[in-house]
């Protein structure tokens, strides 16, 4: 009787330190969750880097990690705050929302180009290439930056599963 091998098909561990960019909404809840998943996509391969950046809302103290046992391949960036034109306050929570999210994309295209290496070619460099973001369901409209770096991204939910039944 002949035997059949099975292996399941792994992903192979990375060679070259990649990063990827968190953008989460600025609710501690969707920060929380989005660590969360950070923490478990850090501990699958040790050449994979986080960085989250963190914006704030008017009236908010800006985020700090006080967790010790958050892995160090896991960095936070706080965003400046965005600026609202008084024509642009709205009464609809939605719109405020919509609004300070598409306000942020300039401070989110700058921290990215804080984190890219001088050149993403060379293979001696400290800083790991950009692999992809990652955004928040509510901060989504901000796929327009990872075009521009022709960067892969993603959406993450950050709902409960009792919610999508």
């Amino acid at each position: 009787m002949k035997q059949l091998s099975f292996s399941l098909p792994f992903p192979k561990k990375m060679k070259r330190p990649a990063q990827l960019v968190f953008v989460p909404s600025p609710v501690i809840g969707h920060i929380v969750s989005t660590i969360e998943i950070a923490e478990q996509l850090v501990a699958r391969d040790d050449q994979l880097f986080i960085t989250v950046l963190v914006m704030k809302l008017p009236y908010d103290q800006p985020f700090t990690n006080t967790d010790s046992s958050i892995s160090h391949r896991i960095n936070f960036v706080n965003l400046p705050e965005a600026q609202l034109d008084k024509q642009d306050t709205v009464p609809n929570p939605g719109s405020f929302f919509r609004m300070f999210v598409e306000n942020h994309k300039t401070h989110v295209r700058d921290a990215v180009i804080n984190l890219l290496p001088e050149s993403d070619k060379s293979e001696s460099t400290s800083k790991p290439r950009l692999a992809g973001f990652v955004f928040d369901m509510f901060s989504a409209s901000l796929i327009d930056v990872a075009n521009e770096f022709e960067a892969v991204s993603y959406t993450h939910l950050t709902l409960p599963t009792i919610l999508l039944v």
